[in-house]
């Protein structure tokens, strides 16, 4: 109780003070990924955290007596590749499972079936930046129950696997970007869609701050749901631990929440002396001899976010905009965009500017060809950027192709000389009062009238062309 009391005179400091410099700070990670399985974990009940609450469930699912559970052979497959996606060295030949006991409402049968004495794979890694996370493990388990306002029984059972890191990370910020990173090494190997958002990539956060070499207690920030609030949580965390230690209390060994703009005590947290950890009696040791020899680690390297942008800097990117486009999943299409003669950083700015400006997901009817046509337009002269901006939409919905619209709209430049000197004549003759004030000395309403050219011209006209037709006919 004490330690809450303090915790909540705090509140008010720990959004504007920092960590003392001697506090070191020490984050662990485990992700819980969904596995893109066609069935959950033990049953044959399709996965869905979209279904009304419990339709997808079975005796398995619900726990009732005389169920046996059936073990997906998708499931270890997918991890394995989640395994050599994460560069994991060592990796399980036989599969074993073990019953985690604890009784939460949420666990029907008062057990969880789990990996603890061999996980799936060891020794892992991840790069962010310049610095690389190590990866402790990787298991497989199924998921448990959602409580909402009602029990729902839909997750119960999906199969999970868990990636454990040592505590390598410092900062929520580092927290975040191996969140991202993990993020996007499971969706392109094929492992999980690993959409926060929905569920299927769930993070909790081990934290604590040392000093001086000293081993202090942590606390476990449960289901993060997004990479902000990975990062606000963790620095909240850091900061609040920090100042107990400064004002001479200590640090709970506790599970907390986060509520977007402080953590709160959800449990005391266990130890796994509480979950009796013993074989699962229905599910026998497993050879995974095929799904090993399943396994292409070339081409499961390839997938590899690192690997992507790798072949985006290859492509003429710089290490920062390759980054980007990673990220958002742009990379292939960039690519292929550059191998239809697109300019690789002029192709980048449009994905990441315009095209992204009008939505967040390429519609189908928007190819990479597309991209290339309109960049290549542009490049060549024959498209004013503006009008490409405005047939940019156009190209989000059923067209003919990029030449095709440009002929069809009349958005080509045009260089003839009488169309540009006509849509002078037409603007001097409508601005008197400002043709009569520029030849009087006042040469700034020069940019008006040419402003007011550009706009009459509909960006076909090249700038300095119609321009120089301005400043003729103000002489």
């Amino acid at each position: 109780m004490l330690q809450r009391v303090i915790t909540a005179r705090l509140q008010a400091v720990l959004r504007t003070r920092r960590a003392s410099s001697g506090f070191r700070p020490v984050i662990g990670i485990e992700c819980h990924v969904q596995l893109n399985t066609p069935t959950k974990a033990f049953c044959r009940c399709a996965p869905s955290t979209t279904a009304p609450p419990n339709t997808r469930v079975c005796g398995v699912c619900l726990g009732e007596p005389g169920s046996l559970p059936v073990a997906s052979t998708d499931a270890p497959l997918l991890g394995l590749k989640a395994a050599v996606a994460l560069d994991c060295d060592e990796l399980a030949e036989t599969l074993e499972w073990d019953r985690k006991n604890y009784q939460y409402p949420d666990l029907p049968k008062g057990y969880q079936i789990t990996q603890a004495r061999t996980p799936l794979a060891r020794s892992g890694k991840v790069q962010i930046d310049d610095r690389t996370i190590r990866i402790t493990s990787l298991h497989l388990e199924e998921d448990s129950a959602k409580t909402t306002d009602v029990l729902d029984h839909n997750r119960a059972g999906i199969a999970l696997a868990e990636i454990v890191t040592e505590p390598d990370l410092r900062s929520g910020t580092e927290a975040a970007a191996f969140v991202r990173e993990l993020q996007q090494v499971v969706k392109r190997c094929g492992a999980s869609r690993a959409r926060l958002e929905h569920g299927e990539l769930r993070v909790d956060v081990n934290v604590s701050v040392t000093q001086e070499g000293e081993v202090r207690e942590r606390v476990e920030l449960k289901n993060l749901n997004s990479l902000r609030a990975v990062r606000l949580a963790c620095d909240f965390e850091l900061r609040r631990q920090a100042l107990l230690y400064e004002s001479g209390d200590t640090v709970q060994r506790e599970t907390l929440g986060w509520n977007g703009s402080e953590t709160y005590v959800m449990r005391d947290k266990g130890g796994a002396a509480e979950y009796r950890f013993s074989p699962e009696p229905d599910l026998p040791p497993l050879p995974l001899t095929e799904a090993l020899a399943q396994l292409d680690r070339v081409q499961i390297e390839e997938t590899t976010p690192r690997a992507a942008r790798r072949r985006c800097v290859a492509a003429g990117l710089d290490s920062e905009t390759a980054s980007l486009l990673v990220d958002r999943d742009l990379d292939a299409f960039l690519l292929e965009a550059v191998d239809s003669g697109a300019d690789a950083m002029t192709s980048a700015r449009w994905l990441l500017g315009e095209v992204a400006a009008l939505s967040t997901e390429l519609p189908s009817s928007f190819t990479p060809r597309d991209l290339a046509d309109l960049v290549g337009a542009v490049a060549a002269g024959t498209l004013s950027r503006r009008s490409a901006k405005e047939l940019l939409p156009v190209l989000f919905q059923e067209h003919l192709g990029v030449a095709a619209e440009i002929e069809k709209r009349g958005l080509a430049r045009v260089d003839d000389a009488d169309f540009m000197s006509g849509i002078v004549a037409e603007i001097i003759d409508e601005s008197p009062d400002e043709v009569a004030l520029f030849r009087a000395g006042k040469t700034k309403l020069r940019k008006v009238l040419m402003g007011r050219c550009m706009k009459r011209a509909r960006g076909r006209a090249d700038p300095k062309k119609l321009g120089e037709a301005l400043d003729e006919a103000l002489l």
